[in-house]
């Protein structure tokens, strides 16, 4: 990734999930594991987050990122729950 393509790592958003700002860097690399999945969702208005992807990730990266259906709330739930139990 070449400097040009970091220039956005300093921006930052509130996030939805965590309730707090966090970086674009944050979200691309969620502190050194992976893209966000809801990395479109969020930068989409702040900058053309879709050619950004598309230049900084493999095709299987970006296809699986962006067909990958939402989990729904209900079974994120049980899954905290589950976790919790364990």
């Amino acid at each position: 990734m070449n400097s040009e393509n970091l220039k956005h790592d300093q921006l930052a958003i509130r996030c939805r999930k965590l309730g707090h700002e966090v970086t674009f860097k944050y979200c691309r690399t969620l502190e050194g594991q992976t893209i966000c999945p809801s990395i479109h969702n969020c930068w989409w208005e702040r900058f053309d987050i879709d050619s950004w992807l598309k230049e900084n990730i493999s095709k299987k990266q970006y296809n699986e990122l962006t067909n990958k259906k939402p989990t729904p709330k209900l079974n994120k739930i049980m899954e905290i729950i589950h976790s919790i139990k364990d």
